[in-house]
């Protein structure tokens, strides 16, 4: 050696001055020396150029692999004058070369275990390098048919599903542009017309240089697995329209319900409300039969002495029968009236018709009514006279029924030698009509 580069030097361990003047088999293991020398004797003028690997020895005794292009040098008598050698440490490539022989193998073993083909394509020669019987059996063909319809892109594309082609060939094709993975699932026929789902999935290799030298992948049948996804799928479906339809029946039962509720709600207050109407009803037939019954007992008393009253019977005393008579008549005409009233209010037919009333003319017809009674009672009945007219808009039977029941409750319970008194107030456009008892 009369040159060698730093770098040269650094990958033996040694100053380039400590490799000047060595030989070059020195530094190559002897079982390799033999045919490192037959190579080298093999340049000429005409050839000299050779290329090789050798197993090399580097300080500290560990062995590295060397691989090289050496070029003769000969002077104007064609006399081989000197070598000039460059040389790359590709160890770390054979290592990696002989870890993937070995993973290749167990990778084999593995797929051929899991019915999983496999195959690698060297992207320089563009070509299927290697197919796997299971890869080949995957498509239903041979491994040697396999490669042989692999050599066009019409051959490779004939078994897939035509409508899977486009999607097919783009992720190729992206997969390529960006040397990157794909994984992809598409349908495939087999020679016999059995349509198969076949999942394809890939990974580029690249050489310590970092170009893209293959791409090695796999293949599997995955029908058995799509056809339960599609049922899967189905059922699913199937089973969102099934909680569709009992979400609709549970809103609709939910609607009934309320609706159930509603209507339960509605017979309750119906009920109760003609519970309360009918206890008013029994309380006022009570009061009628009661006040009813009442002015038939002088009626009938007074009717029946005048029936058997002798002719010389007195005029005077015939005209307190018969004043007696009609007060008691008038009475129970009242009480009538009054059911009668009760009985449109009830129907909800009670017509208001109101009309301007002199409220005093109308209080004295209510005393003319009761006076009879007042006297026997010996109650003084009597109208206060207002301050000024007492008039007001409004129905004259509604109010007339009020002012008699109000009169003849207070003559009911006004005791013997009491008073009763219509009054009225007036306040601005309102009358206030009362009735006082002592």
């Amino acid at each position: 050696l009369i040159f060698v580069s730093d770098a040269y030097a650094a990958f033996f361990g040694m100053a380039a001055n400590n490799l000047v003047g060595t030989s070059i088999y020195d530094l190559i293991t002897p079982e390799e020396r033999d045919g490192t020398r037959q190579r080298l004797e093999r340049i000429t003028p005409v050839a000299p150029t050779v290329s090789g690997r050798n197993k090399v020895s580097i300080q500290g005794g560990m062995v590295r692999h060397v691989e090289w292009v050496t070029t003769g040098i000969f002077g104007p008598d064609d006399k081989l004058f000197e070598f000039m050698s460059v040389g790359r440490d590709v160890t770390s490539f054979r290592d990696v070369r002989n870890r993937l022989t070995e993973t290749e193998t167990r990778y084999s073993q593995a797929v051929h275990i899991a019915r999983i083909g496999y195959w690698i394509w060297d992207e320089a020669g563009d070509r299927l390098e290697h197919c796997s019987i299971e890869a080949a059996d995957i498509y239903g063909v041979t491994v040697e048919q396999a490669i042989e319809r692999s050599a066009s892109l019409d051959g490779n594309m004939a078994s897939i599903h035509e409508a899977d082609h486009q999607r097919y060939k783009h992720v190729i094709d992206d997969a390529y542009d960006e040397q990157k993975g794909y994984d992809v699932t598409f349908r495939c026929y087999r020679p016999n017309g059995e349509m198969r789902y076949l999942r394809e999935v890939a990974e580029p290799l690249f050489e310590e240089d970092g170009s893209f030298s293959q791409t090695i992948g796999t293949i599997q049948d995955v029908t058995e697995q799509k056809l339960v996804e599609q049922e899967l799928h189905a059922k699913q479906k199937l089973l969102h329209q099934q909680v569709q339809a009992l979400q609709e029946n549970e809103k609709r039962l939910q609607a009934q319900s309320r609706s159930l509720t509603e209507l339960a709600e509605n017979l309750d207050r119906t009920r109760s409300d003609l519970e309360i109407a009918n206890q008013q009803k029994n309380r006022l037939f009570s009061i009628i039969a009661h006040d009813l019954k009442s002015p038939f007992t002088p009626l009938l008393g007074f009717s029946e002495l005048l029936a058997r009253a002798d002719d010389d019977l007195p005029r005077e005393t015939m005209r307190d029968y018969a004043q007696s008579i009609h007060q008691t008549a008038q009475q129970a005409n009242t009480l009538l009236s009054d059911l009668l009233d009760w009985s449109r209010l009830q129907l909800e037919r009670m017509v208001v018709e109101p009309t301007t009333l002199e409220l005093r003319a109308l209080a004295l017809q209510q005393v003319m009514q009761f006076e009879a009674w007042a006297k026997r009672k010996e109650i003084k009945l009597t109208v206060d006279e207002p301050d000024r007219p007492a008039s007001a808009f409004a129905d004259g039977r509604i109010v007339e029924t009020v002012l008699r029941n109000l009169v003849s409750n207070a003559i009911k319970f006004t005791p013997e030698g009491g008073s009763v008194s219509i009054g009225f107030e007036n306040h601005g456009t309102l009358v206030e009509l009362h009735v006082h008892d002592s």
